[in-house]
């Protein structure tokens, strides 16, 4: 008896964001990461009682936001903005 042949058909379900390509498919994953980040930020505290595996998480989307940013920033032309000065809209600020 053959072996069965894998098919290389692609998932019907990964087949939309391969279809959209990687420019839109950047701009959508900030676009919900910034909207879901702003939903964290209003029930942080009501929903956050000092959970360590909740704090290792935000650590980790701190750290891939950096290396987006860091990546992002290489690919900007030189407006005389200082590295790190770059402001991003409806940014909460610190007390």
């Amino acid at each position: 008896m053959r072996p069965k042949k894998r098919s290389r058909k692609i998932g019907r379900f990964r087949r939309p964001t391969i279809a959209l390509g990687d420019k839109r498919r950047f701009r959508d994953a900030l676009t919900s990461a910034k909207v879901e980040l702003q939903n964290a930020k209003a029930t942080v505290t009501t929903g956050y009682e000092g959970e360590h595996d909740l704090y290792t998480i935000i650590e980790d989307i701190m750290l891939y936001a950096e290396t987006i940013r860091d990546e992002m920033e290489t690919k900007i032309e030189p407006r005389g903005v200082e590295r790190g000065r770059i402001k991003p809209s409806n940014r909460p600020r610190r007390g």
